[in-house]
């Protein structure tokens, strides 16, 4: 059986739509897909009908940003999306309230970019900064999303405003909550000196976390399999994604399981512990 069970949709920053997203796994002979938008549940239910026309399996999902600065990710999967939605909202808020503030700087800085122009990018998702990005490359202020965010949105660049997370404990109890598991997205994204990523990651463990997501397309085979090793050896569940956000990138969807040899059991393992099995 193949899985993607890491993948974002125009419910958040991704580039196609729920259903497509299902299309795009059917093509790709992917058996099992989880969607994981950015703090919303908005595409869950679009996608889990489009995978029930092509007979693919489907475990609701979601990205929770935690930790200062958003640095670790978390996935929750098989959470009841309707428990969510209040806190949800409340992100929903802190995000627009954040897009004001970054539009706002820039307008100070000469450039002429409107909470329109990203509305009408984002249409009913929550503002993300891939969408100011996209609106700046519109405007002609960048080339690319990706010169949009070196220069101008990304991390330590002088329009960047921050916004309130969850600790990586709070996220993990909210999917809990929410009857979902947790799980540590790319690892190896996460901002800390590799030397201290073994010890880093034991202290999400502590926190709640249910797994690891050790196959991902940013990871060498050689990391990947390091972190499938550690995460067997603290019976965590691990999982596996490309993090496609749509065509415009390099990654595609089934992307990062490359070398990964006991997918069917991890997937029994994951569906086992969300009590689906």
């Amino acid at each position: 059986m193949l899985a993607d069970i890491h993948l974002h949709s125009t419910a958040s920053d991704g580039m196609d739509t729920p259903a497509r997203i299902a299309f795009l796994a059917h093509e790709a002979g992917i058996s099992l897909i989880s969607l994981t938008d950015h703090d919303t549940t908005g595409g869950v239910q679009e996608c889990d009908e489009a995978c029930r026309g092509y007979g693919i399996r489907f475990l609701p999902g979601i990205e929770i940003s935690a930790g200062e600065g958003g640095n670790i990710h978390v996935l929750g999967y098989n959470i009841a999306p309707s428990r969510l939605q209040p806190e949800l909202d409340h992100i929903r808020d802190d995000r627009t309230e954040r897009m004001e503030k970054m539009v706002s700087l820039l307008k100070k800085a000469g450039m002429e970019v409107s909470m329109e122009d990203v509305r009408s990018i984002a249409g009913s998702a929550p503002l993300c900064r891939p969408h100011l990005a996209l609106a700046l490359v519109r405007k002609g202020y960048a080339l690319s999303v990706r010169e949009a965010f070196d220069r101008y949105i990304g991390a330590g660049r002088p329009f960047l405003v921050d916004r309130r997370r969850f600790s990586f404990a709070q996220a993990a109890d909210l999917i809990h909550a929410c009857g979902g598991l947790a799980v540590i997205a790319h690892p190896l994204l996460i901002k800390v000196e590799r030397r201290m990523l073994t010890q880093h990651l034991s202290s999400l463990i502590d926190m709640g976390a249910d797994g690891i997501e050790a196959w991902h397309s940013s990871h060498a085979l050689s990391d990947a399999l390091e972190l499938d090793a550690f995460a067997r050896r603290r019976g965590l569940l691990v999982t596996g994604g490309s993090d496609y956000h749509g065509a415009m990138g390099s990654i595609r969807i089934g992307d990062g399981q490359k070398g990964r040899t006991r997918m069917d059991e991890d997937i029994r393992d994951l569906l086992s512990r969300a009590g689906i099995l």
